[in-house]
């Protein structure tokens, strides 16, 4: 055999690897892309101007990029398919190991019985914190974080906190400090990963009670929890999915897999930590819309804030890192049914380091409704 037919048959043989893989890739992607659709419940295409869409392409591209930053990763890659399905088929170990899924934060009963109700007062709240020496660290921290801190002078009481904060801004503090142990960890492979999430954690459950607030002032502090809730999902399955590599597939854990995990699987880990953690099946019954990706339009207050809370912080976390302009995320916001007065109420806390200047510009150019 001559070395130019050798050379041919491997030109031959590489050529047909290639198209075997682009190939096996492009029945991936449209096996996610059906499996999405049916798992989201999306409208089918004859409704798109009839109603607000819960997914569309542009959520979809968003999500996309956020991913993209949180595993530093183009995500061009394969997915393991193995690994997704045995991560749905034994999904429910999530819920007996607490390697995977915390206990309930011990004081979340007795805060969310004061937080809930109407007659609660400031200083009720703030003798339940400082039963709890550990707590109280933590909020006073975080009191004077860049993200809470609004006063030149340092906060150092949380009784200071409450004059500063106020009775909401004290309640949104307090769930975000609960749940920080379970949304702060280290990932040798992943290291964004863990500050991407708490990042828009914070900026999704500070828009979320915004909302509220401006719409049905009684869930503010359930639409705050569920905000935090949704990212505490989010590290449950990475945390899962890592573990099923590890003892299973014994290599290391891929980005696109660990993606499409998350996005097929976080909102039955949302329900499971509901239910785990003892919520309530009122609150699990209000998100139903949520949970069934209503159009916008057909859905109650809850579903809504918890939509709009965890869409700003996604793009919170694009504003942020210059991969979008203040005048697009308002545009999007205001292309998903919002007022202008609504945009700029659930994205300011996000605009903090923003460019002030891009900030004024897309102020006066986002159209009224």
């Amino acid at each position: 055999m001559s070395v130019l037919h050798a050379t041919y048959l491997l030109s031959s043989l590489a050529l047909a690897c290639v198209g075997i893989l682009w190939h096996y890739r492009l029945k991936l992607e449209s096996k996610s892309k059906t499996r999405k659709a049916l798992s989201r419940n999306v409208v089918p295409q004859k409704n798109l101007d009839e109603c607000l869409l819960f997914l569309d392409d542009s959520i979809i591209d968003i999500e996309r990029q956020v991913y993209c930053v949180a595993f530093k990763s183009s995500l061009a890659g394969l997915c393991n398919v193995d690994v997704i399905n045995h991560v749905a088929e034994t999904r429910d170990i999530i819920l007996l190991d607490r390697q995977y899924l915390p206990h309930q934060p011990l004081i979340l009963p007795r805060l969310m019985s004061a937080m809930r109700r109407d007659d609660s007062s400031s200083a009720e709240l703030v003798d339940i914190i400082l039963r709890d020496a550990g707590l109280t660290g933590k909020i006073l921290k975080m009191a004077n974080s860049s993200f809470y801190r609004i006063a030149r002078e340092p906060v150092r009481s949380v009784e200071y906190a409450v004059v500063l904060l106020g009775l909401d801004g004290l309640k949104s503090l307090v769930a975000a400090a609960v749940m920080e142990p379970v949304l702060k960890f280290s990932d040798d492979q992943f290291r964004d990963f863990s500050n991407t999430v708490w990042e828009q954690a914070l900026d999704s459950a500070f828009a979320a009670q915004n909302y509220a607030q401006k719409t049905d002032p009684g869930v503010c502090f359930s639409a705050n929890l569920m905000a935090l809730i949704s990212s505490v999902a989010q590290v449950v399955l990475f945390r899962f999915t890592h573990s099923v590599y590890e003892k299973f597939y014994q290599c290391e854990p891929n980005a696109e897999t660990i993606v499409e995990v998350l996005e097929t699987q976080s909102d039955y880990v949302v329900r499971q930590i509901m239910k785990s953690w003892e919520l309530g099946e009122e609150l699990m019954d209000s998100l139903d819309d949520y949970f069934r990706q209503r159009p916008l339009d057909q859905c109650n207050t809850l579903s809504k804030a918890l939509y709009y809370g965890c869409l700003v912080g996604r793009l919170s976390v694009l504003l942020k890192r210059n991969r979008m302009t203040v005048l697009e995320a308002r545009r999007i916001l205001s292309n998903k049914g919002l007022s202008r007065e609504m945009v700029h109420c659930i994205l300011r806390p996000s605009l903090r380091g923003i460019d002030q200047e891009d900030t004024l510009r897309s102020r006066l150019q986002v159209p009224k409704r």
